[in-house]
């Protein structure tokens, strides 16, 4: 009779173990379904915010998103500065505005009026239009804002070209970066010997020891040499140069197959200004270049003083 009610009371014990157990295990089955529950409402909360976040978005970030960040960029800047130095269009480096072409698809930069210190974050822009038959019906072709950080160039001198897609454009974009450099500002290009040979086009550029490319200062084309007076009218003035470097400055006059070409070099100074002749048939041009330092602290610099 012992061994029987001990087994009794063994299997009973058993029972209420394996009921808690299922208990247990109920409770847990429980709250695995409370979590699942409250994970799918998480879920769909998301997917309503992200709907409604999609749908406040603005669709050109999706299908253009470099448009995007260039009316962001500008956006952001009206905001935060508008209220000290006045619209962003107000106070923006004009460097080029004008037309070109399928026939000739550069655009010749004619600023800015000083050269751009890469001593912090540079944003540049491009707005490129489509001519309408009025200003109202052109349409952007392009729009880009690219940022460049001076961390990002190596320590040498160099060409930096990126080519970006916007709007219904392919943009090459180059960038001459001029460490160790001066500024070079070609004051005046002035007739002091005969005259300009009739019917010739005029191209006028400088160009770098260091970086091989030239910058193009005039180019007349079909068009008749601009000349104020005595001094022809350049588009660009401004060049950078290394200070342990060379400028070269130099001219060609062409008409059909006909030739006329030459060129002088000027070594950088820190200051003050000098002038060479460049001889073009019976016509002496006198180049006058100034030059001047760079400034890395703005702040530095007494408001009159900074280009408006």
């Amino acid at each position: 009779m012992v061994g029987g009610e001990a087994a009794k009371n063994l299997d009973h014990e058993m029972d209420q173990i394996r009921d808690c157990e299922a208990s247990k295990m109920d409770a847990k089955a429980e709250e695995r379904k409370r979590r699942l529950a409250e994970y799918e409402q998480w879920c769909k909360r998301k997917d309503k915010e992200l709907e409604e976040e999609m749908a406040a978005r603005d669709p050109e970030e999706l299908t253009d998103y470099l448009a995007f960040r260039a009316r962001s960029f500008e956006q952001r800047w009206n905001k935060l500065n508008a209220s000290f130095f006045g619209s962003f269009h107000d106070k923006i480096y004009l460097l080029f505005i004008l037309w070109c072409c399928m026939q000739d698809p550069y655009l010749m930069l004619i600023g800015p009026v000083r050269a751009v210190v890469l001593c912090g974050p540079v944003v540049f822009e491009v707005f490129l239009n489509a001519r309408g038959p009025s200003k109202s019906e052109d349409k952007e072709i392009s729009l880009l804002a690219v940022s460049f950080r001076s961390h990002s160039f190596p320590s040498a001198s160099i060409q930096i070209n990126e080519c970006y897609t916007s709007r219904h454009t392919k943009l090459e974009f180059g960038l001459g970066h001029i460490v160790g450099s001066v500024e070079a500002t070609v004051i005046s290009v002035q007739v002091i010997h005969g005259s300009w040979p009739d019917g010739f086009h005029g191209y006028f550029a400088a160009c770098t020891a260091s970086i091989n490319k030239e910058v193009v200062l005039l180019v007349s084309g079909d068009e008749k040499l601009p000349v104020a007076g005595n001094e022809i009218q350049l588009s660009r003035r401004i060049v950078s140069v290394e200070a342990n470097g060379t400028l070269r400055i130099f001219v060609r006059a062409s008409q059909g197959d006909n030739g006329l070409q030459d060129e002088k070099v000027f070594t950088p100074q820190e200051m003050g200004t000098h002038f060479e002749i460049l001889n073009v048939g019976d016509c002496k041009l006198k180049v006058t270049v100034a030059w001047s330092l760079f400034s890395l602290h703005p702040k530095l610099i007494p408001s009159h003083w900074l280009p408006v």
